[in-house]
């Protein structure tokens, strides 16, 4: 799995050589799914991406429950250059656990708020892909206190996603999150083809991994739609299960995406 990791660090570096500017017609947003494109908001609009997220996880050993809920997140995201766009993610979150003793509670509230920067780095130049870099914070303040973290949690992001033909795409991601509690980053990898049925509606399977040093990784598979009625508006539903780890789990997400002015 590193090796994979760094050899598309190296094509991120490869393809970033050749520094353009991407097209900006049709909206991209960063919903469905955990696969992010690389395409930014053009410069001067705001895009907005909203939904509900409902994940159920069972621990294998302890067999303790969790449901958690987001109701919404959201994303605002702000073309402030050509090829750089700033962010914030704002959720009401609820972490429900079902359990022994001591396990069992809820809780709900403003999550900790992510703020970030995506940079678009290169257009589609075969065989190297379409690529841009994200930075991410979690601040540990504002939200709900039984929701913070301790420490401010970055989050890096390098963003891939390859043309097969007019109906068929790839994109992939990499990255290192932080949780906020102590120094040891997880890595996640993704990989997920996109299929355009018509000009508004593409389905999607999407394959993604955390794994972490001497820990099992965690690994899990989802399906979804969307439905693109105008170019600056998409709609979506996805889910799926965990397929490996140290959980058994299932999740769902519908939500919407809409871009201002239009």
């Amino acid at each position: 799995m590193k090796k994979i990791y760094w050899l598309l660090f190296g094509v991120f570096f490869l393809s970033a050589i050749s520094l353009q500017a991407q097209d900006d017609d049709i909206i991209s947003p960063e919903r469905p799914g955990f696969t992010n494109p690389p395409s930014i908001v053009p410069r001067k609009s705001i895009q907005i991406e909203s939904g509900f997220y409902f994940e159920s996880d069972k621990d294998k050993n302890t067999n303790i429950k969790t449901d958690l809920f987001f109701y919404p997140t959201t994303l605002f995201r702000y073309g402030l250059l050509k090829n750089v766009e700033l962010r914030l993610q704002i959720d009401i979150a609820g972490i429900s656990n079902s359990g022994n003793g001591s396990a069992s509670g809820s809780v709900s509230g403003l999550n900790p708020v992510i703020i970030s920067t995506k940079v678009y780095m290169s257009k589609e130049k075969k065989p190297w892909p379409e690529s841009a870099i994200l930075f991410a914070l979690l601040l540990p303040y504002f939200s709900k206190e039984e929701l913070r973290a301790e420490y401010p949690a970055p989050i890096v992001g390098f963003n891939f996603e390859n043309t097969l033909n007019k109906k068929l795409s790839l994109g992939y991601t990499v990255g290192l999150v932080w949780n906020g509690y102590d120094a040891n980053p997880k890595s996640y990898i993704t990989i997920s083809p996109t299929y355009n049925f018509t000009k508004k509606i593409a389905g999607f399977i999407e394959l993604y991994s955390f794994f972490q040093n001497h820990a099992v990784p965690d690994e899990r598979l989802d399906v979804g739609l969307t439905y693109t009625p105008l170019k600056n508006l998409q709609m979506d539903v996805y889910g799926g299960p965990g397929i490996a780890g140290p959980t058994t789990n299932y999740f769902i997400s519908a939500g919407i995406a809409f871009r201002l002015p239009k």
